[in-house]
């Protein structure tokens, strides 16, 4: 299941690296800037839901300022994580997490059921299970940790 496991050829990695460091970059790009224009709110989103579970998101809203902090805060962590390879597997469920948000206010989807919120949520899923931290990454530095203690594998890789 982990890479450490399997003997890959090493050139499985590069594009596997180049995904993990292009999804990271687009992660923190847009929570720095979501950051810098002061301007950012989720409120229009979680409001303007349909389908089954839009009242469940429109009732986020009273908290809006928590959320919208919450949204900006995790982009920019998950981007810096798979930009430098720290905590990818961690950094990854967060990412699945939040694309799973993103996607279920507006079921069914009306670009179609396959849309970004889908595409980013399948590229965190391949971080999650390629061991990518490890190569060209910081997580090499805890693979003896790892090792160590077995349940540390959900967060590094």
């Amino acid at each position: 299941m982990f890479s450490q496991k399997i003997n890959v050829n090493k050139r499985v990695y590069i594009p596997i690296l180049i995904l993990r460091i292009a999804m990271g970059g687009l992660m923190l790009q847009s929570g720095l800037t979501k950051l810098l224009s002061g301007k950012f709110s989720a409120a229009g989103y979680l409001q303007n839901g349909i389908g089954p579970f839009a009242d469940l998101f429109s009732n986020l809203t009273p908290n809006i300022a928590l959320l919208n902090n919450i949204v900006i805060w995790s982009e920019i962590a998950i981007g810096i994580a798979l930009v430098f390879g720290l905590f990818v597997r961690l950094a990854s469920y967060g990412g699945s997490l939040m694309m799973i948000l993103y996607y279920l206010p507006y079921l069914p989807p009306t670009s179609g059921w396959i849309n970004q919120q889908i595409i980013y949520l399948i590229v965190f899923i391949v971080l999650i299970f390629s061991g990518v931290g490890y190569f060209l990454g910081l997580d090499t530095l805890f693979i003896g940790l790892e090792n160590n203690k077995k349940r540390t594998r959900w967060i590094f890789g």
